[in-house]
């Protein structure tokens, strides 16, 4: 597991009984459940502390995976428009395991992006995938960021 804690950000939220955040990438209003939470934490740290273009970030990205439309939660991608990361959220009350990591990989197998993103808000994963060799090399830093560079 990746060892750091999203830094806090100020987000536009509004409504009490039903709350919605403004999406900075998506430029509209979303539900704020708890798998938004994380994913608009993810999404300022990727363009505010990593630099990362918000021109180059897709949210809920459609993904076909034998037939079956899903979609990958964020995918980065290069200035050539290849897939440079996918990125799975989940609510923090759920345990990053073995079905997310699943999950990911079976967006992967379409989009073969050379890293894999999991995180919960607490608990973040990060994968470097070697799409030749169908194998994986996890990393534990928050230095390992700077192939976002």
């Amino acid at each position: 597991m990746l060892n750091f804690q999203f830094p806090s950000y100020s987000f536009r939220i509004r409504g009490e009984s039903s709350r919605e955040v403004w999406d900075i990438v998506r430029n509209k209003w979303v539900a704020l459940t708890p798998e938004e939470f994380v994913r608009q934490h993810a999404i300022h740290f990727f363009i505010h502390d990593l630099n990362f273009p918000k021109g180059r970030i897709g949210v809920e990205t459609e993904v076909v995976f034998h037939g079956m439309k899903r979609r990958a939660d964020l995918v980065l991608y290069t200035r050539e428009a290849f897939p440079l990361l996918i990125a799975e959220f989940k609510a923090p009350t759920v345990k990053i395991e073995e079905a997310v990591l699943s999950q990911t990989l079976r967006y992967n197998s379409v989009l073969k992006a050379p890293w894999l993103f999991i995180s919960n808000g607490h608990e973040h994963a990060l994968c470097e995938v070697n799409s030749d060799t169908g194998t994986g090399k996890w990393h534990a830093e928050a230095s390992e960021w700077k192939f976002i560079q």
